[in-house]
């Protein structure tokens, strides 16, 4: 090898060598960060869950937990050390540290913790477990609106509220204008616990929960309504006045007829929207009529969809409602109206 060459090979080596170690080795321990598994906390109320907190850097690597400092922004939490967390014949691990937190009231929240010179927020939400509700009655017979107010509470309801009783659902005819007070149409002849779905917490507006009330109801039993098996002697069915919802349950007698009429005197011209659900049967139809011959019925909701709906838009005058079993299969079935305008 001629001694140029030779010594442009050394000082390739010795370049190399030089640069041999970790180019990242000066990141090790830098930039660090809290890490809190989970990173979001929902506690039912009077529960505690776990937190498990480790520190890290900007590689990842996992540090020895120092310093650590922790509180709850307010008194709707607690939260403590687990002092137990993986044990070891030295005492707990040193990288990472569990939290116990516990939900004190309904609210949400913070845990603030700092180690090793950072900080970080844990979000916590307390998830309700009832509701205290007023209710304008107990016991009703069939076809009477109930008013279920959560006013003083820190709930709302939320889109799609409804309520049942021993799991039997009703109506939500509709809410006041704050959200906190829904008139409801109780399911006929029910009887038990009453619970609220769709609730949403006033802390926590995007949630929506299911919640027991600890009141109970009981409704009288629903009996046919007189004539609906024709159109000259159709029960008249509860018009709503405009922005309002109004409905009834009805027990036909589909054996006798497939065919029940309601009538329907509208004063105030707009546009209406009618809906029928049934609790047996595979298909009934639904229809609206503009006079006692039904001449020329609206089939928009004639469509084979459980529950049928139908908007209408219709000027003062009397119209009849027409429900049809079309599947030939609903005897004994309780039918409920919801009507909108």
């Amino acid at each position: 090898m001629k001694r140029t060459m030779c010594g442009l090979f050394l000082a390739a080596a010795a370049g190399l060598l030089a640069c041999s170690g970790d180019p990242t080795g000066d990141l090790v321990g830098k930039d660090l960060t809290i890490q809190a598994d989970p990173s979001s906390l929902f506690i039912p109320l009077a529960g505690s869950t776990p937190v498990n907190l480790s520190v890290v850097d900007v590689q990842g690597n996992t540090q020895s937990v120092t310093d650590l400092a922790f509180n709850a922004s307010s008194g709707s939490l607690s939260v403590v050390e687990d002092s137990t967390f993986q044990p070891t014949v030295a005492g707990p691990l040193s990288t990472t540290r569990r939290l116990i937190v516990t939900a004190n009231t309904t609210d949400s929240g913070s845990i603030h913790v700092t180690a090793n010179g950072v900080a970080k927020d844990i979000p916590v939400v307390v998830n309700p477990t009832g509701a205290t509700v007023a209710l304008s009655a107990t016991d009703a017979p069939a076809n009477q609106p109930i008013t279920i107010s959560l006013a003083g509470q820190p709930f709302k309801f939320g889109e799609g509220a409804n309520a049942t009783i021993a799991g039997a659902a009703g109506v939500n005819l509709g809410l006041s204008a704050d959200s906190t007070t829904m008139t409801f149409l109780p399911p006929p002849g029910a009887a038990g616990p009453l619970a609220l779905d769709s609730v949403a917490p006033v802390y926590a507006p995007s949630l929506r929960f299911s919640l027991p009330t600890g009141d109970s109801l009981t409704i009288g039993p629903l009996a046919p309504l007189a004539g609906t098996a024709s159109t000259a002697t159709a029960p008249a069915a509860p018009v709503p006045a405009a922005g309002t919802t109004t409905g009834f349950f009805d027990l036909p007698d589909f054996t006798a007829t497939i065919d029940h009429f309601y009538r329907f005197d509208v004063t105030e011209a707009g546009d209406y929207i009618i809906t029928v659900d049934w609790t047996t049967g595979s298909d009934i139809d639904l229809a609206l009529c503009n006079d006692a011959a039904c001449s020329a019925p609206d089939f928009q909701a004639a469509t084979g969809n459980q529950p049928e709906s139908g908007t209408y838009t219709l000027v003062p005058g009397t119209y009849y409602i027409w429900v049809e079993d079309f599947g030939g299969d609903a005897a004994g079935a309780t039918l409920s109206f919801s009507l909108s305008h």
